[in-house]
C-alpha cells in the first residue's frame, strides 16, 4: 500500500563548537519551517526505483545506494516536490530521512525515530534536520563526542551518536518568516564543502565562547518571550563570529549586503547554513518591517521565495500503520 510523507524546511542558524573548545563539538541551532515543504509517494515494489521531476541522475542514483545500504525493502520512491537544494533549507536531511521514513512505513517496518535517522547517514554535525524532522519548532543540539575527529559537514559524514537535542521550544505563532534568494548567491556543496570546512575550521576559541553566549542568552530566551528585539541583535552577534562570519564573508557581495540592509533597519535576520538563502523575521501584524525586507529584496535582486508561518510539528505522513515487522539489518 503506498504511502505520503510531507516533509519540512528549516533554518539553520550556524554551527556551535567548531574549535574543539569543549566535549562535543559541532552542535547547531535553527528553525523549523510550514514551507516550502517535500513530498514523497512511497510503495513496495520488485526493485528500488527512484523518480521525480526535481532529481538529477546523481540524486537518484544516491537515493538507490541508500535504499540498498540500509537493506531497506525494494521501494518504488517518487518525488512529488522539493525544495531548491544546497541553498539553505535543509532539502539534502528531507530527502534522506523522508525516503527511509516513507520505505520502513510502506511495508509496515516498525523502527524507532532514531534507527531511522541513523540510517539515513545524515546528522554528522549538527542534529537540526533530525530534530526538525520529528518534532519542529526552534531546536538547539550538542553535536557530536569530541575525539579530535576531523570536522567535517553533515552531508560528508555519518554520525556516531544521536545529536542530543539541548533546547526545544515552540516558535512563537505570530511570527512570519520571508525566504530571501539573492540572484548572485553562491551555492557551496560536496567538495566545495569540505573544502571550506577543511579550511576555516578549528575557528577562534574565543569566538566559539562568545557565539555560545550569543546563542543561549539572546536567541534562546528571545524566542521563549517572543522578543524580535532582541532576536534581531542575537543573531547579528551570533552571526559575526566563527565558521558563520566565514561562511557569509564566502558569499557573493550582494548576499552580504542583502542581509547588511535588513539588520541596519532593525529587522531579525540571518543567513541559512552556509547559503545563499537569507530569512527575515517579523510579526504577522507589523506591515512597517514587512515593507522593509520587500524594499531589501528590490534593492539587492533577490526573490522572495516563501513567505512561511513555522513548523511547531515533525513531518506528516499519510498511509499505513506501522506495525510490528523486524528489519534484516540497521548497520
Amino acid at each position: 500500500m503506498p504511502v505520503t510523507l510531507t516533509a519540512y524546511s528549516r533554518l539553520h542558524l550556524g554551527l556551535l563548537d567548531t574549535a574543539g573548545v569543549s566535549r562535543r563539538i559541532f552542535g547547531g541551532a535553527g528553525f523549523s519551517l510550514a514551507e516550502p515543504t517535500a513530498v514523497l509517494h512511497a510503495e513496495p515494489a520488485r526493485r528500488h526505483a527512484i523518480t521525480g521531476a526535481h532529481l538529477t541522475a546523481a540524486d537518484q542514483r544516491a537515493l538507490v545506494g541508500l535504499m540498498e545500504n540500509t537493506h531497506l525493502p525494494e521501494t518504488a520512491l517518487t518525488i512529488e516536490q522539493l525544495p531548491p537544494r544546497h541553498v539553505g533549507l535543509g532539502t539534502g536531511t528531507m530527502l534522506g530521512l523522508g525516503a527511509v521514513a516513507a520505505a520502513s512505513t510502506c511495508h509496515r517496518l516498525d523502527l524507532a525515530p532514531e534507527e531511522i535517522s541513523l540510517l539515513s547517514g545524515r546528522g554528522g554535525a549538527s542534529g537540526i534536520g533530525w530534530h526538525s524532522f520529528w518534532r519542529g519548532g526552534f531546536l538547539v543540539d550538542s553535536g557530536q563526542p569530541n575525539v579530535r575527529q576531523r570536522m567535517r559537514p553533515s552531508s560528508a559524514g555519518a554520525p556516531r551518536e544521536s545529536p542530543p537535542l539541548s533546547v526545544a521550544l515552540p516558535i512563537p505563532d505570530d511570527w512570519v518568516f520571508q525566504l530571501l534568494m539573492p540572484q548572485e548567491g553562491v551555492s557551496v556543496s560536496g567538495v566545495r564543502e569540505q573544502q571550506f570546512f577543511s579550511t576555516h575550521t578549528p575557528t577562534p576559541e574565543d569566538e566559539c565562547l562568545k557565539a555560545f553566549a550569543a546563542l543561549y542568552h539572546s536567541i534562546v530566551p528571545a524566542v521563549a518571550n517572543g522578543d524580535l528585539a532582541l532576536l534581531h541583535c542575537g543573531l547579528a552577534e551570533f552571526q559575526s563570529l566563527g565558521l558563520k562570519k566565514a561562511e557569509i564573508a564566502g558569499q557573493a557581495r550582494s548576499v552580504q549586503a542583502l542581509l547588511g540592509t535588513l539588520r541596519e533597519a532593525g529587522v531579525a535576520a540571518g543567513m541559512s547554513s552556509l547559503g545563499p538563502l537569507i530569512f527575515a523575521i517579523h510579526g504577522h501584524a507589523d506591515g512597517v518591517a514587512r515593507a522593509e525586507i520587500q524594499e531589501a529584496a528590490a534593492r539587492h535582486n533577490a526573490k522572495i521565495i516563501a513567505t512561511s508561518s513555522a513548523r511547531n510539528f515533525g513531518h506528516r505522513l499519510d498511509g499505513l500503520p506501522v506495525t510490528r515487522t523486524p528489519l534484516r539489518s540497521v548497520a
